[in-house]
């Protein structure tokens, strides 16, 4: 196999071989300076000044890092974080580990103004329209776009798995990530999974959550059971109406009898009629607050122009970020950065492969393990994926 070929690597596309303008060139190593040293205002004045002439596509990569550099990424380091998880087992699971720490409303919302902006490229296309419409023409700066969009849709996945999962971002995200992580090594603790089912209580939550949406009820999970209030969330002026889930997970007397029953709490949108991501807690106001209770204090639903449901809006991203990664490069099947977010993708199907689409198809077993054809993931996928028992390992 092909050693993966990125088309950024270190600050590439400051520089164009194309171009003999000495100006232009002058700009770029001027642009490239202000970039290193954090001079980010003035380098973005650079782009932007009519001496430079940067072209379209140069403003929105060099747009893009900053606006990156900012939230935290270094694209730099994702690739060579990314390109390593090719060589291991569970990479999706490895990836949020890696990345969780990044999880927040704040870090999805900059997500969302990183791909609004590469989706600028185009006035009426979404950014993964405009490079699945043109793959086969796309110019190195294009593939350099709807590389970094990928990147981005990764991301902002990752941060909607582990709120979904936690409730809480930072070390709390990060923390309930290895529990996740773990579950595939090995039987579950009980201060983990005090059902003793195999899946950790924070999954457990999520998929009564989810099966509440769908039934009202969540009798498939053993020892969990949910009740409801009605509460609303106003923010900017606007009332939302949502009821409260309070989801108790107990314990399984005969193997944990010392432990306590866990509690949950987790939010739906009787607007949109689904399970809404959350970040932390909030009161009826959307003021932040400490202690999530039944009268005040509420999980604290993820809004910026919409809210982040589950498992639509994840699905929606994670299938986003390896369609745009698969037209970064004219060969796809030869990058093992595009192997490496189909494997995540693979990874999650396999619980029931016959949730997942291979091209248009339901895919079967062959299917799955043929790397030229285009894998998808579905909402079921993402659930069974998320409530899987994993037994001990030898």
């Amino acid at each position: 196999m092909k050693k993966i070929f990125l088309f950024f690597l270190s600050f590439l596309f400051f520089y164009s071989c194309s171009s003999t303008d000495d100006t232009k060139q002058e700009c770029r190593i001027k642009l490239t300076e202000y970039i290193e040293n954090q001079r980010y205002e003035e380098a973005l004045n650079l782009l932007e000044s009519e001496e430079c002439k940067f072209s379209k596509e140069e403003k929105i990569i060099n747009k893009g890092v900053i606006l990156s550099l900012q939230t935290g990424i270094d694209y730099k380091e994702v690739v060579k974080d990314l390109s390593e998880l090719w060589f291991v087992d569970i990479p999706f699971r490895k990836s949020l580990v890696k990345f969780s720490n990044n999880a927040s409303k704040e870090h999805i919302s900059k997500m969302e103004d990183l791909l609004e902006l590469y989706s600028s490229i185009d006035d009426k296309k979404t950014i993964l329209e405009f490079c699945e419409k043109n793959r086969k023409n796309l110019t190195l700066e294009q593939r350099d776009i709807c590389f970094y969009a990928s990147i981005s849709s990764l991301f902002k996945g990752i941060d909607e798995f582990t709120l979904s999962l936690s409730g809480l971002g930072g070390s709390n995200a990060r923390q309930v990530a290895n529990k996740f992580l773990f579950q595939v090594k090995r039987d579950t603790f009980c201060s983990e999974d005090v059902n003793k089912n195999g899946v950790i209580d924070e999954a457990d939550a999520l998929i009564c959550a989810y099966n509440y949406s769908q039934n009202n009820s969540c009798d498939s999970i053993p020892n969990t059971s949910v009740s409801t209030k009605d509460i609303t969330i106003i923010k900017d002026g606007k009332e939302h109406q949502f009821k409260l889930l309070k989801i108790t997970v107990d314990k399984n007397t005969e193997q944990c009898s010392g432990y306590s029953k866990r509690m949950f709490y987790k939010l739906y949108s009787k607007e949109k009629r689904k399970i809404v991501i959350t970040d932390g807690y909030c009161d009826s106001n959307y003021n932040t607050c400490n202690e999530p209770d039944e009268n005040s204090c509420f999980p604290c639903p993820v809004i910026n122009e919409d809210f982040i449901t589950f498992p639509q809006t994840l699905v929606h991203d994670i299938n986003t970020a390896y369609r745009l990664m698969w037209t970064s490069f004219k060969k796809p099947t030869d990058s093992e950065m595009v192997l490496t977010f189909r494997n995540m993708l693979k990874e999650i199907c396999s619980s029931n492969i016959e949730d997942c689409y291979c091209g248009r198809h339901q895919c079967e077993e062959d299917d799955i393990e043929v790397v030229e054809v285009r894998l998808f993931i579905t909402e079921q996928a993402l659930v069974n994926y998320l409530s899987t028992h994993y037994e001990e390992e030898d």
